[in-house]
């Protein structure tokens, strides 16, 4: 479902970036990588500090999915510093892009089109986050044993 979801931010942010930051095509692509990428890393942290119940909320539409969210907010900081980073990208321009993105990819997270999600496993199963080696790699590593929590991050 995130692949999904960036590919449709892409095609529906694309002429957005490349007009008002002047993005080229490819950085319009790089943007959706590294995108991935912060989402990743920063739901890995969420699950290590115990907010997973927090993302479910967005998922269920049960929370706001704008920046006004904490959760929302940490993902947008992420991204950015992950956009200055990989793309060398300025912070004014690293935190416009972020703040398109990622609350257009949370505001779909959060939309009736994905579905509910029952518990903290069923969401992210369907954000196909489930067998991500880094979250449960480092869950296990604090929680002992492979993906730790009774094998729940496997």
């Amino acid at each position: 479902m995130l692949d999904d979801l960036l590919k449709l931010a892409q095609s529906q942010l694309g002429s957005k970036l490349k007009n008002e930051v002047g993005f080229s095509q490819d950085q319009v692509e790089k943007t959706a990588d590294v995108a991935k990428e912060s989402f990743f890393k920063q739901m890995a942290s969420e699950a290590m500090s115990g907010n997973l119940p927090q993302l479910l909320d967005i998922f269920n539409g049960k929370a706001t999915a704008t920046t006004a969210n904490p959760m929302v907010m940490r993902l947008v900081n992420q991204f950015g510093g992950d956009l200055m980073e990989k793309m060398g990208v300025s912070p004014q321009t690293a935190a416009m892009v972020a703040s398109m993105v990622i609350p257009f990819i949370m505001a779909k997270i959060g939309s009736s089109e994905t579905g509910r999600a029952e518990n903290e496993g069923s969401m992210m199963s369907k954000l196909g986050l489930d067998n991500l080696d880094n979250i449960g790699g480092m869950l296990g590593g604090l929680l002992g044993g492979k993906g730790g929590l009774g094998g729940f991050f496997n």
